[in-house]
């Protein structure tokens, strides 16, 4: 249609017979029915273009799932590399703060044994010292009750000589 005035249209249609009328309307549905015919097809070739991406994009991910995955193709973001980075250094690091904590209770533990261990030598010899006192004095002990067990069996034996008179004298 013009971009006339309605006014305009309706008088130029009342000057109009009604085979210029049909004639005007069929000439505007034939180009309306070739705007749509034009825009069916687009589209059309536009369904077309997107089942074929389609059926190639499902070729693709089948192909891709049945292959096997190379490592040297997988790509990390940088957030994602930064993420793995510093979860391995956190686990290192609390690998070697339990390591070191660890070791210092092991090294602690040696040391106190170490020292244990000096101990019980220098107690063993004390003791060992002690022991031999004893066993020095009650030597001495036994020594000097058998002096006197031997003392004792000779005036024992005077007595009985005495008692007896064997010994040539009597009192």
């Amino acid at each position: 249609m013009s971009d006339a005035s309605p006014e305009l249209v309706s008088d130029d249609r009342r000057k109009q017979t009604v085979w210029e009328v049909l004639d005007a309307l069929g000439n505007e549905c034939r180009r309306g029915h070739r705007d749509l015919r034009k825009t069916t097809n687009e589209l059309e070739a536009q369904a077309d273009a997107l089942e074929k991406d389609l059926k190639q994009l499902a070729t693709d991910v089948r192909e891709l799932a049945a292959a096997p995955v190379e490592a040297t193709k997988i790509r990390f973001s940088t957030g994602v590399m930064v993420a793995v980075v510093a979860a391995t250094v956190s686990v290192v690091g609390a690998a070697y703060g339990i390591g070191n904590r660890v070791m210092g209770r092991i090294d602690t533990f040696e040391s106190r044994m170490d020292r244990q261990s000096e101990d019980d030598k220098r107690d063993r010899a004390s003791l060992a010292k002690l022991l031999d006192e004893r066993n020095a004095r009650s030597e001495k002990s036994i020594d000097s009750l058998a002096r006197q067990v031997e003392l004792l069996k000779y005036e024992q034996q005077r007595l009985r000589e005495d008692v007896t008179g064997k010994g040539g004298r009597r009192p």
